[in-house]
């Protein structure tokens, strides 16, 4: 988790120019509560009787979404942004599979978090913050739109969020 944090703060820094971004305040805070809704359980702490297999595969989820996660980022590049904006039009690596290919590992990630903190708080977080993905998904596609002409064909050919079905 580390290094995925080493690399979002690293191409924040060298990110290029916002050709165009999304107005208003909602926008902001889907995108926000997207990235970071799953913080509360800190304070809640991990479930302490968890089975061993749980904790295997949360284990497992946390360290192969994160790897995934670095992974994804190396072909963002500079066009990382945590909020909706437009700065270059990424269609190949694992964009040329799925539209969002970050969100969707970020979302296997969190299920690890899930596993690990076992709560009613945290199913209601996952459920919460993966409406806030989506959210933060259709902002960003209109501004991708409107930003990238080329975008609509690339958006015709490959599916959002999993490879052959949506």
């Amino acid at each position: 988790m580390g290094l995925f944090s080493l690399t979002i703060a690293g191409l924040y820094v060298v990110r290029l120019p916002a050709v165009s971004k999304f107005a208003g305040t909602f926008p902001a805070i889907a995108s926000i509560l997207g990235a970071y809704m799953m913080w509360p359980l800190i304070v809640i702490g991990p479930c302490k009787d968890l089975p061993l297999w749980a904790s295997i595969l949360s284990c497992f989820l946390l360290i192969v979404s994160n790897m995934l996660a670095v992974w994804i980022l190396f072909w963002l590049g500079r066009s990382f942004s945590i909020l909706p904006e437009g700065r270059k039009l990424v269609t190949h690596g694992p964009y040329a599979f799925v539209r969002h290919p970050l969100y969707l590992i970020e979302m296997v990630g969190i299920l690890g978090t899930v596993i690990n903190f076992l709560s009613w708080q945290a199913v209601l977080l996952f459920i919460a913050q993966t409406a806030m993905q989506f959210t933060r998904m259709h902002y960003e596609e209109q501004v991708l739109k409107k930003s990238f002409p080329e975008y609509e064909a690339y958006a015709a050919q490959t599916r959002r969020v999993i490879p052959y079905l949506y």
